[in-house]
């Protein structure tokens, strides 16, 4: 009889969480950027919005803006609803620093692995929620810019474009 335990189902789902998280990441980091002017913090305030793709300085540490940060920055602007956000971070970070340590590692078993899984589930499902909202964010304020500002490159608008099915759902 072969007892081992198939981790293959797991480690996907974690990479599946990991990836979710960077794409909400991405988004969170361009409605900051929408944002920047009602944003209480300096250097945000003083980015371009080019500075979110560009290898500036500026740039590069816009990109190096951790999810918590991003989350205090967003909250601080009154953006997004705060409680749902610090939950998805909070979460985040356990998968990211602490899941396999106290979840697997200490007691590895069908039933942990079965838990585990249903865990990184709700966490992809969340992801994909929060992801489908913020694109949908990020279609109207795409199209608030190019209505302000007709040097707004075509491309990015269609695009944001692209998401607008997603913001009709939630």
């Amino acid at each position: 009889m072969n007892n081992k335990i198939n981790l293959d189902p797991l480690l996907t789902h974690i990479g599946l969480c990991v990836i979710q998280s960077q794409s909400v990441e991405f988004l969170l980091r361009g409605i900051v950027m929408s944002f920047r002017k009602q944003i209480n913090n300096k250097f945000i305030s003083e980015l371009k919005p080019s500075d979110i793709y560009e290898s500036t300085k500026s740039g590069e540490k816009l990109r190096k803006l951790t999810l918590g940060t991003l989350k205090n920055l967003i909250k601080d602007a009154e953006i997004l609803n705060p409680d749902r956000l610090e939950k998805y971070v909070v979460e985040r970070n356990y998968i990211v620093h602490s899941f396999w340590e106290n979840e697997i590692a200490t007691d590895i078993s069908n039933e942990s692995v079965q838990q585990s899984l249903i865990r990184c589930q709700n966490f992809i499902d969340e992801s994909e929620k929060l992801e489908s909202s913020l694109k949908g964010a990020v279609y109207i304020l795409a199209k608030i810019m190019k209505e302000i500002d007709s040097k707004l490159n075509i491309d990015s608008f269609e695009k944001f474009a692209s998401f607008e099915k997603d913001f009709d759902k939630y």
